[in-house]
């Protein structure tokens, strides 16, 4: 009984997202929405979320690279190959 009632549940559920989104016209919707969504606000948006972004990597990089650089030194030191 378990078993009919879950398979019929699924139609019914597929029968109904059909049906909204006949009516509904879900994906005329969202085109008609992207299409009129100013590039330039996305645009302002993407940028305010990169240079976010971007100065982090800017900021890892730096560390990274004073690390590497400190690691660098020490090796050459206890190798004897730095001559102070």
């Amino acid at each position: 009984a378990a078993d009919a009632m879950s398979r019929q549940a699924g139609a019914v559920t597929e029968a109904v997202a059909t049906e909204l989104e006949t009516h509904l016209e879900i994906r005329k919707y969202i085109e008609e929405q992207i299409q009129g969504f100013d590039l330039e606000k996305l645009e302002d948006v993407v940028s305010q979320v990169a240079s976010k972004e971007f100065r982090a990597i800017e900021l890892l990089g730096g560390v990274l690279g004073f690390v590497v650089g400190l690691a660098q030194l020490i090796l050459l030191w206890a190798t004897g190959n730095l001559s102070l």
